[in-house]
């Protein structure tokens, strides 16, 4: 399994592909879940999946939010 580095620097590229983003929004790290929330090309299920768990809004105003 790749490091939670390289899996935060997947979930971080904007080229990634949705496969690689929906599995970082369930990935045990935060870090990971918090670089695809991050990601401006998270598609919106997926960004709403990462508002259930907290993370969306921990990861800055992405969606509009205060951290």
């Amino acid at each position: 399994m790749p490091s939670i580095n390289d899996r935060a620097r997947a979930a971080g590229d904007p080229n990634a592909s949705v496969n690689v983003l929906v599995a970082a929004s369930i990935d045990r790290a935060p870090k990971v879940r918090s670089a695809a929330a991050e990601n401006p090309s998270t598609p919106p299920e997926v960004l709403a999946q990462l508002v259930e768990d907290g993370t969306a809004a921990r990861s800055g105003d992405r969606l509009g939010h205060a951290a």
